[in-house]
């Protein structure tokens, strides 16, 4: 019922993102204790004074929350994954990014997926312009702005530059372009840090070796790990459905699929190199592929007889994830 009702084209149905955001951050509203990531990036120091009220920063995962999963279902619709608009895709950003909130919160990877689905909208946009540089530039603009924030998605830029090549032949300022756009962002970073005399700041990566990284998953309690297994179970399942292209696609949907992919494959590999400079599992960092790839799957569930089962057995683990908080 839910699924059928995300899966059409109602309108109506995008207020069930705000409503599943609500619902699953409750605990947070309510007061309840959550963890919050200090991976001592640069924006945690300006975020430090922000955690010490609870309800401020329940509000701010919220507000990006809610940002990101309207935005990314626009992206998800205007470039058109699938023929008709469909609300699964935001819906699963909210329902997933919110309840990896209770087990690990990181503002600046929730704020970076916006940056992430930014860029995503200006470089899919692409296929058969005849002037594409403007598009490369602010793209490569976003994701720089996403490096800013969460140092990790430096490696976008690889990606970026793999999809540019890919999509169209070989020209220098297709490929110089993305490269100084995507450093403009760092560029005013360090003007700032200079100007109010934070050149100590500069350091992206602060690395702490710790017995707790390796044993992260180990330390969770069973509903927090029954749900992260069933996001990973999730997503290799959405996979076969998106990569194997059904023949009525047409030539702008196979591009911007494959565009896609290959941003999706660099973000998972940001998801593991962040462990390798961090020592951390950032989780909240691989969100952008989970809505698209698990969005795509459960909007086409009238071709795959599993997929309304794990939406619904997502959504009660979920709700045993909420409920939890308050044993």
């Amino acid at each position: 019922m839910i699924l059928r009702a995300l899966a059409s084209n109602q309108p109506y149905t995008l207020l069930a993102i705000p409503l599943a955001s609500t619902l699953v951050l409750l605990p947070m509203f309510s007061g309840v204790a959550f963890v919050t990531v200090d991976s001592r990036f640069p924006i945690d120091s300006i975020l430090k004074d922000l955690y010490a009220s609870v309800h401020l920063v329940s509000f701010l995962a919220f507000l990006l929350i809610g940002t990101a999963a309207v935005l990314g279902n626009y992206v998800f619709n205007k470039h058109e994954f699938l023929n008709i608009p469909v609300f699964v895709p935001g819906f699963i950003y909210a329902l997933i990014a919110a309840s990896l909130s209770h087990i690990q919160l990181s503002l600046p990877a929730l704020t970076a997926n916006i940056f992430i689905i930014l860029g995503l909208n200006r470089q899919l946009a692409v296929f058969r312009q005849q002037r594409v540089l403007s598009f490369y530039f602010e793209s490569a603009f976003w994701y720089g702005m996403a490096a800013v924030v969460f140092p990790p998605f430096l490696l976008l830029i690889a990606g970026m530059l793999l999809a540019v090549l890919f999509t169209r032949a070989f020209h220098w300022r297709e490929v110089l372009i993305p490269i100084l756009a995507f450093a403009v962002p760092f560029l005013y970073w360090l003007v700032w840090l200079y100007w109010f005399d934070n050149m100590h700041q500069v350091v992206l990566f602060n690395r702490t070796v710790s017995w707790d990284a390796t044993s992260f998953f180990s330390l969770l309690q069973w509903p927090q790990k029954i749900f992260v297994f069933a996001c990973g179970i999730s997503l290799i399942a959405a996979l076969p459905r998106y990569l194997f292209l059904s023949g009525r696609e047409n030539n702008k949907s196979k591009s911007v699929k494959m565009v896609f992919l290959i941003i999706c494959i660099t973000i998972m590999v940001v998801f593991f190199a962040g462990y390798l400079l961090l020592l951390q599992w950032i989780l909240l960092s691989m969100m952008v592929p989970i809505m698209f790839l698990i969005g795509y799957w459960f909007s086409s569930y009238r071709h795959s007889f599993a997929a309304p089962f794990v939406f619904y057995a997502l959504c009660i683990l979920s709700a045993v994830l909420v409920s939890s908080c308050f044993w």
